[in-house]
């Protein structure tokens, strides 16, 4: 059987997420929480629909960008909330795989030159890599940035995506 990959962007705000079986992307979800919300209901809200993908996709294979403290400090906490979900739903599945990916390390995979560019001009390129290698077309660079990691991953292990 072919693995489901669950593919991760955290933000507190916004979560991307990237669904793939065995090589092929099969959806993507966006995962919003309102800055009005207090911080443990956000984190119920991304952790209930974490939750109901990987049970509903059967998810075997869960990856997120690795996180570093060179934003705000309450930023990095709570991805580092998120990627404890995702630890913990790894934990409940059989034989499964837990990976972070750094951004520069993903796009060094998926062969991006990211030399001398600021966060905007990546996060465009993000967007314009998956419409590009995908053919998915999103204005949303949390989307994007969970279906790279996807890709990278995939590329990473040596399989040769496919989106028909």
């Amino acid at each position: 059987m072919k693995d489901i990959i669950l593919s991760v962007d955290e933000s507190i705000g916004s979560t991307g997420v990237a669904i793939f079986k065995g090589d092929k992307l099969i959806a993507t979800k966006r995962i919003e929480t309102s800055s009005d919300m207090p911080f443990n209901d956000r984190m119920n809200v991304i952790e209930t629909e974490l939750r109901e993908l990987a049970k509903k996709h059967k998810a075997t294979v869960f990856l997120a960008e690795d996180v570093y403290a060179n934003k705000s400090i309450m930023s990095y906490r709570y991805n580092l909330f998120i990627q404890g979900i995702l630890f913990s739903l790894s934990k409940n599945v059989k034989d499964s795989i837990y990976t972070l990916y750094h951004p520069t390390h993903w796009r060094k995979i998926l062969g991006m030159d990211v030399k001398g560019k600021k966060r905007p001009e990546l996060k465009k390129m993000d967007i314009a890599y998956v419409k590009d290698h995908a053919g998915v077309i999103t204005d949303s660079d949390d989307i994007a940035d969970a279906i790279c990691i996807g890709l990278a991953y995939i590329k990473e292990w040596s399989m040769q995506p496919s989106f028909a």
